[in-house]
């Protein structure tokens, strides 16, 4: 049975479905917890759980995190330990708007991560080591 689980976001396309793979052949000490899109497009494995979320939208991000939190109090997932975030797109121009009228990249790559974060700190302080990390480029300043 898995220690813990590792929440992560941006891991079930592009660069991050790469990265994925190696997440993939050492998961043997924690359950994955992949937030996406489209759960529908990623292969069901046994230490794999699967929540929707579309992170251009608040209501979703905050749906996902109760769904998430909801799964660990009931016991059908171990603690979380460790918070990857991965997911993020770039608009060359500040014209795309998120649901919620943000400019998008400046949503999925900011403001999301903010949410999580601040919804999951006291998980990750109720955990040993518990931490978060990051990926991320300066793609926000595109124009």
């Amino acid at each position: 049975m898995p220690e813990y689980s590792l929440v992560s976001t941006g891991l079930s396309s592009g660069i991050g479905a790469f990265a994925r793979t190696y997440i993939d052949k050492n998961s043997e000490k924690f359950h994955h917890v992949l937030v996406c899109r489209d759960p529908g497009k990623v292969v069901k494995k046994a230490n794999l759980t699967t929540v929707k979320c579309n992170l251009s939208s608040v209501a979703s991000t905050k749906q996902a995190l109760e769904e998430i939190e909801r799964l660990v109090q009931e016991g059908k997932i171990p603690p979380i330990k460790v918070v990857l975030f991965n997911a993020g797109v770039s608009h060359m121009t500040r014209t795309t708007s998120s649901k919620d009228g943000f400019e998008e990249t400046f949503h999925v790559n900011v403001i999301s991560p903010y949410l999580f974060a601040r919804q999951l700190i006291p998980s990750l302080e109720n955990s040993t080591e518990g931490r978060f990390s990051v990926t991320g480029s300066n793609t926000h300043f595109g124009d």
